[in-house]
């Protein structure tokens, strides 16, 4: 065998195993390109699905809730709607605002386990705006309970 023979079969050997390892970029781009969304999918989905499970429009027994909370935005309509302003005819529309500015250590720092909380909201009613000020408490021993005491109004 000659040396142009040799050497045309190695390369057709070289050749035959190296067709088994063709490196296809575009189908590579794309299966990556289709892994990507997949995952930005997922991601997107694990934190619509944690943020709707993050309820706080419920009340959780021995945890006093925020002042901003929806519980307590809830609550504070309610009552306002209940008293004797809203037997009247004001309405609470809109909650705007609302901080804690409580006179007890634990409650400035908005922790859970604060027996009463003062806060402030700047609200909106049928009649105007106005400034609330009330008080969160407990109203049963068992800590599962909120009473909400509107202790100066604008209205």
């Amino acid at each position: 065998m000659d040396f142009i023979a040799f050497f045309l079969r190695v390369k057709g050997a070289i050749s035959k195993r190296l067709a088994r390892y063709t490196l296809d970029i575009p189908g590579a781009l794309r299966t990556g390109f289709v892994r990507g969304c997949i995952v930005v999918a997922l991601t997107g989905a694990l934190f619509i699905s944690s943020t709707l499970l993050r309820d706080d429009s419920e009340l959780k027994p021995g945890r006093m809730p925020q002042c901003d909370s929806t519980f307590a935005r809830d609550l504070l309509t309610k009552v306002v709607n209940e008293s004797i302003a809203g037997q009247r005819g004001i309405r609470l529309l809109q909650v705007d605002e609302v901080a804690d500015f409580a006179v007890r250590a634990p409650a400035t720092s908005g922790e859970p386990q604060a027996d009463a909380r003062n806060c402030s909201a700047f609200v909106r009613t049928n009649a105007g705006k106005a400034i609330l000020f009330f008080q969160l408490t407990w109203s049963s021993s068992k800590k599962d309970e909120v009473w909400l005491e509107i202790t100066q109004s604008s209205l």
